[in-house]
């Protein structure tokens, strides 16, 4: 995937573990493919998922539209090529390798033949790439194997389930409860107007649930309580501004809320593993045009 002018890509160092490791995860906007015809193989297992534009993906069984919602699954040595139209499109993306990902995929834990799935609620499915972008970077082997483990959990969430008799693509939708809309409303609420008090009560009332009711199911969802929720959110937009803009620290962390820059340099550091100012010496030093060579091999046409 080549992506656009805006792209935050974070790569996972550190100890190996013994079933797999997530390589990459990140996110782009206005974002395209390779060249359309390109015969691209993946080295490596990857899941992109896109919020906005359209685009196509196409093998040797597929040809198949893309749009918001759409979900990808990519696996080592598989003929195909996807990309975007020309105006590209936003997308969220992990790259993982290792046995795990490999057996599952062998057992049909990972339905490799239907590379293309919908999702409902784009926000919230979002969130859930999102997570693998703020946590913590593992320290230890074990540690690394867990997040391995939960990068297979969501993406056998998604192309696990085979298609109907139909032959569409069956549709994993939003985990849990049928949606109502109120996880749609709470995570909007959330993610908006980062730069101001908001007390996650406010979220509550405003989706019409008894807070402990409503602070239980957003974690049960989402996987991280909501005051974490949207103090994701605000490190990812700092994450933005230090690589789109020449802004200070300082006035980064006055814009998006944080009570002074020791704040936000404390907290960016627990989430990023580096101080804001380094990481944006560090990516902003090579704008990333691909991910890295290491992952993608192409030069066949495809038909």
């Amino acid at each position: 995937m080549v992506v656009g002018p805006s792209a935050l890509i974070v790569e996972r160092r550190g100890p190996r573990g013994r079933l797999g490791r997530l390589v990459l995860a990140g996110r782009a906007t206005a974002s395209h493919g390779p060249r359309r015809g390109v015969d691209v193989r993946f080295t490596l297992f990857g899941c992109t998922f896109i919020t906005a534009g359209t685009g196509r993906y196409i093998d040797d069984h597929h040809d198949v539209p893309l749009g918001p919602g759409s979900a990808v699954l990519v696996v080592p040595g598989h003929r195909h090529w996807y990309g975007a139209d020309e105006t590209g499109w936003d997308e969220r993306f992990v790259v993982a390798t290792g046995p795990l990902f490999r057996t599952a995929a062998e057992q049909g834990l990972l339905d490799v033949a239907h590379p293309v799935r919908h999702l409902d609620d784009i926000a919230v499915w979002a969130a859930r790439f999102d997570h693998f972008i703020t946590r913590p970077a593992p320290t230890t082997g074990a540690a690394r194997d867990a997040e391995a483990s939960m990068v297979l959990a969501l993406l056998a969430e998604i192309f696990g389930e085979r298609p109907d008799q139909s032959g569409q693509p069956v549709t994993p939708g939003r985990p849990g409860e049928q949606h109502t809309g109120w996880l749609q409303r709470s995570t909007d609420l959330l993610g908006s107007q980062l730069g101001t008090a908001f007390a996650p009560t406010d979220a509550a009332t405003a989706v019409g649930m008894p807070y402990e009711t409503w602070r239980r199911a957003f974690r049960r969802e989402t996987g991280v309580s909501p005051a974490r929720y949207r103090l994701d959110q605000r490190l990812a937009a700092a994450a933005d501004r230090l690589l789109q803009t020449s802004a200070s620290v300082r006035t980064i962390a006055a814009d998006l809320g944080f009570t002074d820059e020791r704040h936000l340099v404390a907290r960016f550091r627990e989430r990023y593993g580096c101080t804001p100012a380094a990481f944006r010496g560090r990516h902003r030093s090579h704008t990333p045009d691909s991910i890295p060579p290491a992952t993608l091999s192409s030069g066949r046409r495809l038909p």
